[in-house]
């Protein structure tokens, strides 16, 4: 039996979680896109995070100045940017051991996704993905742990 290394498995997941945020942020109409990740710039939580790309704060207000194949340009870096953004929150939550010193007073990962996630989308929807981002992660946890 030939074993995968922990790295590509890694990767797969991520993609995984990617490809999940990615189709879900496809669903979303620009507009509430981008009404979403201003109001989530504007969050304590988000306040020090420096979002690249398309998602920054000078891109973002320039968008509803665009038109025509622009605008589309700028509605797909938008989005796989937020993808990305989004993917990178779940997996740092998710490979990260817990630093809190009190672990009965840290929140499970469950909840630390609904709340990255939910400073962009609804709670329902919050929620639904972070159900699919632990059952991706854990399906190749188990599959990790059997192909050894």
């Amino acid at each position: 039996m030939q074993t995968i290394p922990l790295q590509t498995q890694t990767c797969n997941k991520k993609q995984a979680i990617y490809n999940l945020f990615a189709a879900y942020i496809h669903t979303i109409p620009l507009e509430d896109l981008i009404e979403s990740v201003e109001r989530a710039r504007l969050d304590a939580k988000l306040r020090y995070v420096v979002i690249y790309g398309a998602a920054c704060s000078y891109c973002l207000s320039r968008a509803k100045r665009l038109n025509g194949s622009y605008l589309r340009t700028f509605a797909v870096e938008l989005k796989e940017q937020l993808a990305q953004t989004l993917t990178e929150f779940a997996m740092s939550i998710l490979v990260e051991p817990r630093r809190h010193l009190d672990m009965e007073t840290a929140e499970p990962p469950f909840r630390q996704i609904i709340d990255v996630l939910r400073q962009v989308m609804c709670i329902h929807d919050a929620e639904k993905l972070a159900i699919s981002v632990l059952e991706i992660y854990d399906d190749g946890y188990h599959e990790e742990r059997t192909s050894k």
